[in-house]
């Protein structure tokens, strides 16, 4: 939206981002000889449409976006796999960057996605298994070292860790108020209330 200059169109970025999971998902069941069009439209349609996305779609939060995101990566690697496409290839590269740079806990989704599609790969589709482990590490150097300048290196430069501050986490997932780092975007009878009332007054305030 800031790079946009308007709030309509940062949000138009979501409905891109679903029309861009649909396309790869049709493409790639398509590649079953035996589904028709019309089954392979509807089947897209209602993995696309998720409760997160639909959620989400016309909103700044990021899990709907990241979900789609990770759809079309999947989709994209299955895709170069099956077919040798070289345009699938590449766009699961930018597909790559694009997670790596939405939110820096798809880091870990994007690692083990790739690392799954290479071992794949390596056992079943040899003969494109160096031209698969050539696009993921430079998906990794680009999404990470490149465009992820700010915040990877960045971090890792002046806070000792580039998924700062995740480290400070504890491993229950439960962050103290003070600590959390959305304390600052929320008041503070709000952080401290149940999950009861949470839910409440997110839903009728």
């Amino acid at each position: 939206a800031e790079s946009l200059s308007d709030i309509k169109a940062g949000k138009a970025l979501n409905l891109l981002l679903l029309f861009s999971a649909l396309s790869a998902l049709y493409a790639y069941l398509r590649t079953w000889g035996s589904l028709r069009p019309l089954v392979a439209v509807g089947m897209a349609t209602v993995a696309v449409f998720s409760p997160v996305v639909s959620s989400q779609l016309f909103t700044f939060y990021l899990d709907g976006a990241l979900s789609l995101l990770l759809l079309t990566l999947l989709c994209l690697l299955l895709l170069w796999l099956s077919t040798g496409a070289k345009r699938a290839r590449y766009s699961a590269v930018l597909a790559a960057v694009l997670l790596l740079n939405i939110k820096f806990t798809a880091v870990p989704y994007v690692v083990v996605l790739l690392f799954g599609v290479l071992l794949w790969a390596w056992k079943h589709e040899p003969t494109r298994f160096r031209q698969t482990l050539d696009a993921a590490f430079g998906a990794l150097v680009l999404g990470i070292l490149v465009f992820g300048y700010q915040p990877y290196v960045f971090n890792q430069s002046t806070q000792g860790f580039f998924l700062y501050p995740v480290q400070d986490y504890p491993l229950s997932g439960r962050t103290p108020p003070n600590e959390s780092l959305i304390v600052d975007q929320l008041p503070a009878d709000f952080v401290e209330a149940n999950r009861f009332e949470k839910l409440a007054r997110s839903f009728f305030a």
